[in-house]
């Protein structure tokens, strides 16, 4: 008789009585293999799912090596648990995982990583140790899991309560930055800070105009304005840019917001001629636009 899960002897009992020159305990190297030797898994090629042997998942350690040809998971029979060790030396960019044949999770261990792993009939593979919330990736960069964990950057602070993220030293944004929030400390840009123009929908009577979209924006005068426009979600100390541009025919008008504040008290006049470009910059304090028209652009 064997065990039912790594196919241990299991003698019956008054089974061996009169046997001569046979081991009577011969699970001793099994047993051997099971708690402590090592077996290597050559992933070199393979791709999808691979049904681990008796041979393989036998050992209590397991090392993969090679560079697999897709993503992989190694999958032990149904049925069987077990506790590994696994030591993910695999090269290039697939995954490797492990999974039940019974169903449940999947884990999978980041390459150049080591984790133990158990995987049980009833809720498949879970990681024994902490690389859940351990942080993967290459040295010197900031890394984030799964679990909202962050390494691999000194003075990097996340707070899992507000979502917030603390940064000791200068940040380097080779993409676009998006921030949706105030900025509460100075702001040091050392390359060009562009906030994308946005073209408004003329409207003769309350023209919309959303300062949360940007702070700069274009619109072709097509007629005259019957009311002012209306600006909304604008924040303490924001400045806009709308840059008026006349139609083909020009002298269109328009009727200004009546929280705008003029220097010496005289509103802006938009320029009359055919295509004529007119730039208006306007900050707002404590209810107020505070503004100026640059008028004549050629």
């Amino acid at each position: 008789m064997t065990t039912q899960n790594l196919s241990l002897q299991q003698p019956a009992n008054n089974s061996l009585i009169g046997t001569w020159d046979t081991a009577v305990n011969a699970t001793t190297a099994a047993l051997d293999k099971a708690l402590g030797s090592l077996q290597t898994l050559n992933a070199t090629g393979l791709t999808g799912l691979q049904a681990l042997t008796l041979a393989q998942y036998g050992a209590a350690n397991l090392v993969v090596t090679g560079a697999p040809a897709g993503n992989i998971t190694y999958q032990l029979p149904a049925g069987v648990g077990r506790f590994l060790f696994v030591d993910n030396a695999t090269t290039g960019s697939f995954s490797v995982s492990f999974a039940s044949a019974s169903g449940g999770a999947v884990v999978t261990v980041p390459q150049g990583d080591a984790a133990t792993i158990i995987i049980d009939p009833t809720n498949g593979a879970r990681f024994g140790d902490t690389i859940a919330t351990g942080a993967g990736g290459s040295a010197n960069q900031v890394q984030i899991n799964a679990g909202g964990a962050l390494a691999g950057a000194p003075g990097l602070v996340y707070a899992p309560s507000t979502q917030g993220l603390g940064i000791g030293g200068p940040l380097s944004v080779a993409g676009s930055l998006a921030l949706s929030g105030a900025v509460t400390t100075p702001l040091s840009v050392t390359a060009s800070a562009v906030t994308p123009t946005v073209v408004l929908a003329f409207a003769t009577a309350a023209m919309p105009i959303d300062c949360s979209k940007s702070n700069m924006f274009r619109v072709t005068m097509l007629t005259n304005l019957s009311s002012p426009p209306v600006l909304s979600n604008m924040v303490e100390g924001q400045t806009i840019n709308i840059l008026f541009q006349q139609d083909g025919t020009g002298n269109r008008t328009v009727l200004w917001p009546s929280s705008f504040r003029w220097a010496g008290g005289a509103p802006g006049v938009l320029s009359t001629a055919a295509n004529a470009t007119d730039l208006l910059v306007a900050t707002y304090i404590n209810g107020l636009w505070y503004c100026g028209l640059l008028t004549g652009f050629a």
